[in-house]
Order: structure tokens, then C-alpha cells, then sequence
């Protein structure tokens, strides 16, 4: 049986009046609160997204550093395999990877693991046949985070 934690907002909670003028139910007001989202131009902003909002991947922990990483080990030649997911997003994903590393001239591998016969994550067994056909770097899109055994 699971067992649910839910998340405390902020003190105090938010007036019932906001939800109205913001014309959303209070169960999003609640939601939203629960994730520190009261104030009314934060709700605003986090209902209607733009490309805008979102932070600089540069200000993101260890992705300049990674991304560093991964040129120059693309430079001295190494070859690399982005490891995908099989739904929307890992396909998504794994296509956006390929589509900039190969328009700037990288020559990179992919593989979305088959569900029936891999199970889901990464794989020891096609890390190491991936590893055969030379594949020295990794790039995990949408998938691996919790392979920590499968990684070392």
C-alpha cells in the first residue's frame, strides 16, 4: 500500500477570493500553493508558460561543465551514444540530441531500449554491446536517473 505525503504551502493560505479572480478552481489554487505558487503574478506566470520564463541552462548545476565534457570529448574523437526512452518525450528528446550534434558534424549513435525484450532504463548487457562497437561517452535523455548500478 502506498503511503502519500502531501506537500505543505506556505502559512497563510491563500484567499479563496484570488482563485476567483484568477477565474481557476481552489483544488489548482491548492495545488499551486502546495508547490509555493501564491502570489498572483507567479500563478500568472506558471499557467501561462513562456519560453521566456525559463532559466538559462548556463545557471543550471553542472551543465556548463557537461556540456564542456561532452565537446570536447567529441573533438578528440570519441564516439558517443544518446540513450533514449521509448515514449514521447525520450524519442523527443533523443531526436533533438541527434539533430544538433549531427548538424554541427558529430557522427553519434542512438539506441531506445525495446520495453518487451530490455525492460525500461539502461541496460548493462547493451551498454556493454553498445561499448564493443566502440561508444565511449553516454548521454542519457529521459531515462537512467535511478540506474545508479547499471551506470557504474
Amino acid at each position: 500500500m502506498a503511503i502519500w505525503y502531501m506537500r505543505q504551502g506556505p502559512e497563510p493560505k491563500p484567499s479563496p477570493a484570488l482563485a476567483e479572480k484568477l477565474n481557476i478552481s481552489t483544488f489548482l489554487q491548492e495545488l499551486l500553493w502546495r508547490r509555493n505558487i501564491v502570489e498572483e503574478k507567479d500563478v500568472n506566470a506558471y499557467l501561462d508558460a513562456r519560453l521566456s520564463g525559463l532559466v538559462n541552462p548556463d545557471k543550471w548545476p553542472q551543465i556548463p561543465a557537461a556540456a564542456d565534457f561532452i565537446v570536447s570529448s567529441l573533438l578528440a574523437g570519441k564516439k558517443l551514444v544518446v540513450w533514449g526512452d521509448y515514449d514521447v518525450d525520450g524519442t523527443t528528446s533523443t531526436a533533438l540530441v541527434l539533430d544538433v550534434l549531427q548538424y554541427h558534424g558529430f557522427n553519434v549513435l542512438w539506441h531506445i531500449p525495446d520495453r518487451h525484450r530490455e525492460g525500461y532504463g539502461i541496460n548493462v548487457a547493451a551498454i556493454e554491446k553498445l561499448a564493443e562497437m566502440g561508444c565511449q561517452l553516454l548521454l542519457s535523455v529521459d531515462s537512467g536517473i535511478a540506474d545508479v548500478t547499471a551506470i557504474a
